[in-house]
């Protein structure tokens, strides 16, 4: 299986900006300030919980509610998004690569 890079790359920026949201939040010494800062760095996973309605389901001391769980799950989130992108890219560049005129004849054909 081969892997999109421009995915992978999205992924990667989510990983810095996730650790270092998580970083940040060890020095905030407010609790709503660490779980503003906890929900920034799962967003991608929590969106799509959330809109699913999953999150009613989940108690407080789930294992769903951790670390262990949002962060692969918004790295499969931010994957996909990833390689939405470079396919749209790819499906644009090809699409304004210029085609040959209309009236152009083929190479070696001669009117009689």
């Amino acid at each position: 299986m081969k892997l999109n890079k421009g995915a992978l790359k999205l992924c990667a920026v989510y990983t810095v900006y996730c650790f270092a949201l998580i970083a940040l939040g060890c020095f905030v010494s407010d609790f709503k300030g660490q779980l503003f800062l906890n929900s920034l760095a799962y967003l991608p996973a929590l969106l799509p919980f959330c809109w699913l309605g999953l999150d009613q389901t989940v108690g407080p001391h789930s294992w769903i509610n951790s670390v262990f769980f949002f962060y692969p799950a918004s790295l499969v989130v931010v994957y996909w998004f990833g390689a939405t992108i470079s396919a749209l890219r790819r499906l644009l560049t090809r699409l304004q690569e210029p085609s040959a005129p209309i009236d152009d004849d083929p190479p070696g054909w001669r009117p009689h």
